[in-house]
């Protein structure tokens, strides 16, 4: 059976979310190359990664300060200026496993180089990284005040050097350093959004799935208490039989062996139906319904009480009717009686053909309509999709086949096809064929 249970747009959504992606196997796909060795290990730790950055700014740093020109209101290069890049290198190194101490160890001496004039040109860059890392991947609240703290930081550093410092000189420092720390949060509020996002598929399909389980089991209590009346109905007809064969057996010896046909043609059909009852889990069953069990030879007041103005309702039956199993008798009547209800509720103003075919080996039902068609759209866990719950089972338990879904020229279809001797369900020659697939107008 396929049915739509949910629209495309909810299924890109969850597997965007990761809910419905599947597991990664230990075979790369053919057209994904797998990582390389040196790849691989520096994802499996990403301080692997920070480290090794963190030591190349270092060398960076150093280098740097020992290469460029020196202006004469900064100092020479010294070992101070270059432990305040292998400062930052260590605090670049730290920025994802240790965010806060990653910020406040590349600032201080990012503070210290700019204060006092050192010539170390590279730990405001590193400012810039870990003020980013702080705000991606720390507290956010951490993050707020290390922002504050830097720019204490570079008002300091600018009013040293005042007077040279212009408006322009202001705006475009404390603007170089605000930008990465909103890059940062953005990233972390997104991540945030994302891991909810897994959470709320997560547990919608948990529902999901909890629904479509309360509806089986609902449906399988029905159709045990069902198939309990069956057996029920078939165990009383053979004690009736028997004893009336017990009473007649030497007078008329004829009609006694006419009561022993029926026991053995009724024990038989209820073997079959307790055979079929053994799997079916009966929890929760409540009060029985002791009601006559319906069945096909009351299809015709089916139909009449379920066409109305707006939805005319016609049937139609090909072969010959005959006495059914009792149990395939009820599931075919309930499978048409739960397509006509799910087409009273969506498909709108619309015309309804009902089709009956008994064959040599099956029974068919259909039910389509021109109208909307949207009872497969119904999300699982409504009530409808109960019904259509209901059916799959009821088929599911004679071994016999369905098919739901929209029709390619509008409307929807039910087709179902129930064995009646006893195999498993698989195309057959004579299946009987159904009426129109269309409405003839």
């Amino acid at each position: 059976m396929t049915v739509p249970w949910e629209d495309d747009a909810r299924r890109r959504h969850r597997y965007r979310a990761g809910v419905d992606r599947p597991a990664p196997t230990s075979t790369p796909s053919p057209t994904t190359a797998a990582p390389g060795p040196v790849r691989a290990w520096l994802q499996a730790d990403p301080f692997r990664a920070d480290a090794i950055f963190g030591a190349a700014f270092a060398v960076l740093s150093v280098l740097t300060s020992l290469s460029v020109e020196v202006p004469p209101d900064m100092r020479g290069p010294s070992g101070w200026s270059h432990a305040l890049g292998v400062a930052s290198g260590l605090g670049i190194a730290l920025r994802r496993r240790h965010p806060s101490a990653a910020m406040t160890i590349a600032g201080v001496a990012a503070a210290i180089a700019g204060i006092g004039h050192f010539t170390a040109p590279l730990p405001p860059f590193a400012v810039l990284v870990t003020l980013y890392s702080e705000a991606a991947y720390g507290s956010r609240r951490q993050s707020i005040l290390s922002l504050a703290g830097t720019m204490v930081v570079v008002a300091c550093v600018l009013s040293s050097y005042w007077p040279e410092v212009t408006w322009v000189d202001v705006v475009s420092n404390y603007s170089l350093f605000t930008i990465p720390w909103f890059l940062g949060d953005n990233l972390r509020t997104r991540r945030a959004l994302e891991v909810e996002l897994e959470a709320r598929a997560r547990r919608a399909e948990e529902d999901r799935a909890g629904a479509a389980g309360r509806a089986v089991a609902a449906e399988r209590t029905r159709i045990a208490r069902e198939l309990h009346d069956v057996v029920a109905h078939a165990m009383g007809v053979m004690v009736i039989q028997a004893g009336a064969a017990r009473r007649v057996l030497r007078r008329q010896p004829d009609d006694a062996e006419a009561a022993v046909a029926t026991i053995e043609s009724t024990g038989r059909e209820a073997l079959s139906e307790m055979r079929r009852l053994v799997g079916v889990l009966r929890e929760n069953a409540g009060l029985a319904d002791r009601a006559p069990q319906p069945s096909l030879e009351r299809i015709t007041d089916l139909v009449a009480t379920s066409s109305v103005p707006d939805l005319p309702i016609t049937l139609e039956i090909v072969g010959d009717p005959r006495p059914l199993p009792a149990g395939v008798d009820l599931a075919a009547y309930r499978i048409v009686q739960e397509a006509l209800t799910n087409a009273r509720r969506y498909a709108g103003p619309a015309r309804v053909h009902v089709t009956l075919g008994y064959g040599p080996d099956y029974l068919t039902a259909s039910v389509v309509d021109d109208g909307r068609g949207a009872a497969a759209n119904a999300p699982l866990g409504d009530g409808p999709r109960h019904g259509l719950v209901g059916m799959q089972e009821r088929v599911s338990l004679y071994g016999g086949t369905l098919r739901v879904g929209p029709r390619a020229g509008g409307g929807f279809e039910v087709r179902a096809s129930l064995p009646l001797d006893r195999r498993p369900a698989t195309a057959s020659p004579n299946e009987p064929a159904l009426g129109p697939a269309g409405l003839a107008t």
